[in-house]
């Protein structure tokens, strides 16, 4: 069902209407022009007068609703800002500690593969078996590696790795590095982004930032 024109949209319609058939080619085409635009100079008022004052309500509404709402939202943001904090923190030592495990296993790993090459090498060798004493001695034996049981996170909850570079020596990382000369901040970011904990640039720190992210329940 159409809806009924208000007066107020007739008269804007009347206007429309008039201005399309409206030309302006001689002196009393310029008088009628003139009075069409005084006209609607009056139908602008009527516009303003009809909804100003309502805009002027909402909009002090709206202001109002907006501070409101960031009363109430800041407290949780900076509440929820500093449990991923220590989120992130935790991780980040969390990954840490994996990795000092895993180092020391493989350390550990590697020093019995030696252990028994030595014993078999003195074996040979008490036997009289010289040169394959020796080879066994220097052989490169493949070395088991062992992966640190991973903390599960809670359901829902989430982290994205951000990878992040600064610039500590930037003679030393001009002399050594020149690709990245005046310390090229967005090739910097680039080349750790790709790398990730295999970047390694002179002059510059690198470092990994955690960020939580729970899914909405």
């Amino acid at each position: 069902m159409n809806q009924q024109p208000t007066p107020l949209q007739k008269q804007i319609n009347s206007i429309v209407v008039t201005a399309k058939s409206l030309v302006v080619q001689t002196a009393e085409h310029l008088q009628a022009a003139s009075d069409f635009l005084v006209a609607c100079g009056k139908r602008k008022e009527m516009v303003h007068k009809e909804f100003d004052d309502n805009i002027g309500k909402a909009f002090t509404l709206h202001k109002s609703l907006t501070a409101q709402r960031k009363r109430h939202l800041d407290p949780v943001i900076a509440a929820e800002n500093s449990i991923k904090q220590k989120v992130s923190a935790y991780q980040i030592e969390e990954d840490r500690k994996k990795r000092e495990e895993e180092a020391e296993a493989a350390k550990a790993a590697r020093a019995e593969v030696e252990k028994e090459k030595t014993a078999e090498s003195e074996q040979l060798e008490s036997e009289g078996y010289h040169e394959e004493a020796v080879a066994v001695k220097t052989e490169v034996r493949p070395v088991v590696k062992t992966v640190a049981p991973k903390v599960k996170a809670p359901a829902g909850l989430s982290f994205r790795t951000n990878w992040k570079i600064e610039v500590l020596d930037e003679k030393r990382l001009i002399k050594e590095a020149p690709q990245f000369a005046q310390a090229n901040q967005t090739l910097l970011n680039a080349t750790v982004k790709s790398l990730k904990e295999k970047c390694e640039i002179p002059g510059c720190k690198v470092w990994a930032e955690k960020t939580p992210i729970q899914k909405k329940v």
